[in-house]
This record gives structure tokens, sequence and C-alpha cells, in this order.
């Protein structure tokens, strides 16, 4: 069995390196969503939610969904950090109804 073989991650920019609709598109990735279920959240097709996914992967230096949370939650970036605080409070206000 041959193994695919995975790029090394390279360094982020310290650019905002998402655009606001892919950093909203992340954040429903992040909470679990699927395609269908953001498509119908944000009002896009799916096909428009996958192209937007392959960018962001793309963005990221990364090949799927995990990877693409994981990286950008590392990211030392402001929009980044202001990503994980949405997150946190999200998850917060979750846990406490």
């Amino acid at each position: 069995m041959t193994r695919a073989r995975v790029p090394a991650a390279r360094p982020l920019p310290a650019e905002p390196l998402l655009t606001e609709r892919q950093r909203e598109v992340w954040r429903l990735i992040a909470l679990g969503l699927k395609v269908p279920a953001i498509g119908r959240q944000l009002g896009r097709s799916e096909n428009t939610l996958k192209s937007q996914l392959t960018v962001i992967y793309r963005c990221l230096g990364v090949w799927d969904r995990n990877a693409a949370v994981t990286r950008w939650m590392l990211h030392e970036h402001p929009a980044a950090e202001a990503d994980r605080v949405w997150l946190r409070e999200h998850f917060a206000a979750r846990d406490a109804s």
C-alpha cells in the first residue's frame, strides 16, 4: 500500500488570510456543520460552498476541514483571534443553556 505524501505546512502570512465570507464558512465548519446545513444557514448553494472550501483549504495550505479548523485556530492574526473568541463564546452560551 502506498502512502499519500502530505506536504509540510507552510508558514501563514501575517496579512488577513481569509475574507470575511470565508471566515463565516470557517466558523460553521468549526462548529461541525456539514455543507448542506451551512448552505441553508448562509443561503448559498452547495457548489458555491464546496468552491469556497477549496479556496479556504488552499489559503491555509491544508487538505481537509479538520486541518483547516486547526490551522486557523493556531494562526497568530487578529482575525483568527476574533474567530477563536467567537467560538469560545458560542460554546459557552451553548453549555450554559
